[in-house]
């Protein structure tokens, strides 16, 4: 992805396990991971009250686990009905300090556990949408494109207690 606005650039968040990404563009948060800016050692141009809060609540989650995206609207369009079906499931239904098994995150959203694992796989949104929360039928934690060593340091800051 490439950014012409002159306004895009990006905020690095520090965190033990690497840097994440939040790239602004038109004063909105438009991307945002794993080491994942378009836009890299520039800083934003400006941003909105929305995008603001953002940051502001990225950076209280990694120091405390607090997870608090709920208000934040994913953009409709980028992944099919399905994938958004899933995600929003994860959102509202699979909260800080508990996790849910592919099996039953299909179960749960009609959608085979192989297609949730390429959903969790292709998730544009890490997170704000909290695929890590998902782990194996055996509670082993597998497969999250960030790598495992993300997933557990980000389950153990939300508090689960089996990591």
């Amino acid at each position: 992805m490439k950014f012409e606005d002159a306004s895009a650039g990006t905020i690095t968040l520090k965190t033990p396990v690497g840097e994440f990404d939040i790239t602004i563009a038109g004063g909105e948060v438009q991307v945002f991971g794993w080491e994942a800016s378009p836009v890299p050692g520039r800083k934003p141009g400006g941003m909105s009250g929305d995008a603001r809060r953002f940051v502001e609540k990225m950076e209280e989650y990694f120091s405390s686990g607090a997870w608090d995206f709920s208000w934040f609207c994913l953009p409709v369009g980028l992944v099919p009905e399905n994938t958004m079906r899933v995600y929003e499931y994860l959102r509202k239904k699979v909260g800080p300090g508990s996790v849910v098994t592919y099996r039953e995150l299909g179960r749960a959203t009609g959608v085979h556990p192989r297609g949730i694992g390429s959903m969790m796989r292709s998730n544009p949104w890490p997170v704000v949408v909290p695929c890590h929360r998902v782990i194996g039928s055996d509670g082993s934690l597998v497969g999250y494109a960030g790598g495992l060593e993300k997933k557990m340091w980000l389950l153990k800051l939300e508090g689960w207690s089996q990591v």
